[in-house]
């Protein structure tokens, strides 16, 4: 589709229309770097009623329908667009299929107005995105493997892999009914409302926070799942803000105060943070040292301990150090190893 001069093809169609027409067109569908206007909008700049200008528009477009060479001029898209169409089963999405190329104003117009033989266009489904849909394949198909996966990912209460959703999808008598591959399957599941992808690759329920993360504190998760390793809070925003999980933007303010406030994240040097679940504890290097000498269950050297530390936290060996000078909690050997106290309570 990138090697198509769609503007080109714009440009021959619109040769056969007077300026009029050719302006409204542009105008109503954002044409050649022009935005969109709505009927009235353009009704004012031309001094006429919405409806006369929705009239021009309809008359406009019957007038290229009937052009005698538009086959010739359109063929290549109608090409292009069927290859990707039967690649992926037959449905894609809207926004799936406007990246195809670098001109998707142009090539929406296209689709819409002299692809009408072949695609069908998907707007308000109940559990369908807005999508663009072969006239020649069933939707009753895509609904009935759509409803079978959402009750298998209802009925597992979790996220699931791809290869999980494609072993339970290709077990099931539906499937079997059908001559369909995992690029179909998978784009049948790009099309759905109810069922998401996250940033893991996992699939779940849209309505999951950790499928569709709406929280801050729910999309750090997310990121520390992804990466598996701590970070710093404005990495952590960067990040957020790379992903676009949402129109929403992520500052490193909010960030940092959700990191302090979500008990799932532990603080492990100046200003990085680790999941909790990873084995790291909350508490300050004294009570990462005694927890490290109670499980040791006998006496360690300073280097011992500095070098188990670093497991639970960034933590200079000066820091260290000097946390064992508190007597209070530790005690140091004759032969330079050290115990922690048996009345010191964590």
């Amino acid at each position: 589709m990138e090697k198509i001069d769609f503007d080109k093809i714009i440009k021959n169609l619109f040769s056969n229309l007077n300026s009029k027409e050719s302006e409204i067109l542009r105008a109503r569908f954002g044409l050649e770097n022009k935005r969109k206007e709505t009927l009235e909008i353009i009704g004012k700049n031309y001094g006429l009623s919405k409806e006369r200008i929705r009239q021009v528009q309809n008359y406009a477009l019957d007038k290229l329908r009937q052009l005698n060479f538009l086959n010739d001029l359109i063929n290549p898209v109608r090409i292009g667009v069927l290859e990707i169409f039967n690649r992926k089963g037959g449905i894609v999405t809207e926004k799936f299929i406007l990246k195809q190329t670098n001109k998707p104003e142009s090539f929406s117009f296209i689709i819409s107005h002299f692809l009408e033989q072949d695609l069908e266009k998907l707007n308000n489904h109940p559990k369908i995105e807005s999508a663009w849909k072969l006239k020649s394949i069933s939707l009753g198909i895509i609904e009935e493997f759509l409803e079978m996966i959402l009750n298998f990912i209802k009925e597992k209460k979790c996220s699931l892999k791809k290869e999980e959703l494609l072993k339970f999808i290709k077990e099931s008598p539906v499937y079997k009914k059908y001559d369909l591959n995992d690029e179909h399957l998978l784009s049948y599941l790009e099309t759905s409302k109810e069922i998401k992808k996250n940033v893991l690759g996992m699939y779940g329920l849209s309505v999951w926070r950790e499928i569709t993360p709406k929280r801050i504190a729910d999309k750090i998760y997310l990121i520390f799942q992804k990466e598996k390793k701590p970070l710093h809070f404005s990495d952590l925003t960067q990040k957020i803000n790379e992903l676009k999980f949402d129109h929403k933007v992520a500052y490193p303010r909010a960030v940092h105060n959700e990191l302090i406030l979500d008990e799932r994240y532990v603080l492990i040097g100046r200003g990085v943070y680790a999941l909790k679940e990873w084995g790291y504890q909350k508490g300050t290097v004294k009570d990462i040292l005694i927890n490290i000498l109670k499980k040791a269950k006998k006496p360690l050297s300073k280097e011992e301990l500095a070098k188990e530390i670093q497991s639970q936290r960034f933590a200079k060996e000066s820091t260290v150090y000097t946390a064992l000078m508190d007597k209070k909690s530790f005690k140091r050997q004759e032969d330079g190893k050290y115990t922690f106290n048996d009345n010191n309570k964590l």
